[in-house]
């Protein structure tokens, strides 16, 4: 268990936190070595990351860990504003919860935007599990919220699956994008504005979930269906 977890934060470990998440954030979690980061934070302790965290990767986790509660509470909260009480569940719907309570951070604070960047980078670490990544990222409703999207689509099942899948992945990786952006130049933040931005993704979110299959995916589908009957 990481020390953090069980102790008061020390005013070394939050240092740490906002020194790292910054770095990682713009660096990704494989860029600035451990070395770098303690350089950054001006801490005297070689071995502070591992005395505080555990290991690099408890570091990850405590910045994830930091502001995934607050998103696990804002998407349970549109979760029950958007859906709860409606006779079907809209995808839609569904699709402005998955995607509002990430851009909602971005007019936050640089923490918030971090964070973002981080959760960035960790979905797209080649290193990283799929089925670990929900406890990771303090976000259990995801699961559950993708599943959700899949009973409204109409899709072949292994076509809406992988178009949920990189739809997720593509939601965070824009608002991770747009995280960094403003860590590196605050000025863009304005760049279309927040609201403008969390409503275009919505919007394109859910066009590429009902955009029909086209003939030539259709038709591979069927090969492969055929070729493995005959094997």
């Amino acid at each position: 268990m990481l020390r953090q977890m069980t102790h008061p934060a020390t005013s070394t470990q939050t240092t740490l936190l906002r020194v790292a998440e910054r770095l990682i954030a713009i660096g990704g979690v494989t860029g600035p070595s451990n070395r770098e980061i303690i350089a950054a934070a001006n801490v005297g302790n070689k071995s502070a990351i591992n005395y505080h965290f555990g290991s690099r990767r408890g570091l990850v986790d405590a910045i994830l860990a930091e502001h995934g509660e607050v998103l696990r509470i804002r998407r349970a909260l549109a979760f029950e504003e958007l859906t709860v009480g409606r006779a079907t569940t809209d995808l839609f719907q569904l699709c402005r919860v998955l995607v509002e309570p990430y851009a909602s951070f971005l007019a936050d604070e640089p923490s918030q935007w971090a964070y973002l960047a981080v959760a960035q980078s960790v979905l797209e670490d080649p290193r990283e599990r799929p089925e670990t990544l929900p406890a990771r990222f303090r976000d259990p409703l995801i699961p559950g919220l993708i599943d959700l999207m899949l009973a409204q689509m109409t899709l072949p099942t292994e076509l809406a699956a992988e178009r949920v899948l990189v739809g997720v992945g593509q939601v965070i990786a824009s608002v991770g994008a747009r995280a960094r952006q403003q860590l590196v130049d605050v000025r863009r933040r304005s760049l279309s504005g927040t609201e403008v931005f969390s409503a275009n993704l919505v919007d394109m979110l859910h066009g590429s979930l009902i955009a029909p299959a086209g003939a030539r995916t259709l038709r591979a589908i069927g090969e492969r269906a055929a070729s493995e009957v005959r094997a």
